[in-house]
Formats: C-alpha cells, sequence, structure tokens
C-alpha cells in the first residue's frame, strides 16, 4: 500500500512506471511490468490543498506507513 497525493493520480502512476523517484527505484526494477503489481485506488478526492495534507498525515498513521523501516514502507 502506497499513502499519497496527487492532481492526477492515473498519470503519477504511470510517471512512476517509467521514471520513477529515487525511492520507488528498487520497487520499479523488482516488480515488472510495474503496472501488473499494483493497482490504483482513489480513496478521496479534495479540493483544498491544507485538508489534502492533513487527510495524508491521518491515514500516514492510520496504516501505520511512517515506520522505522521507512515512509510507505510495509
Amino acid at each position: 500500500m502506497y499513502v499519497g497525493q496527487s492532481f492526477d493520480a492515473k498519470n503519477i502512476f504511470e510517471q512512476h512506471a517509467h521514471c520513477p523517484p529515487k525511492k520507488m527505484k528498487e520497487d520499479v526494477s523488482k516488480f515488472k511490468p510495474f503496472h501488473m503489481h499494483f493497482n490504483l485506488h482513489i480513496e478521496y478526492t479534495i479540493a483544498k490543498k491544507y485538508l489534502v495534507d492533513r487527510k495524508e498525515k491521518q491515514l500516514i498513521k492510520k496504516f501505520k506507513k511512517n515506520t522505522k523501516l521507512g515512509y510507505n514502507v510495509f
């Protein structure tokens, strides 16, 4: 599971598969083809940026995605 935010979630998912951020490079090389190993699920649509940031922090805490192993690592 990955908790994150985007203005265009479908597009960012494809971008991560083709040109991953530094923290995701290992996952992209390990799971090929990338899009076949992950499902995109949009949980919330929120218009105000400060509410998006707040909700992201709540979800990270709820799913315990900020551990000593790193952010969004389970």
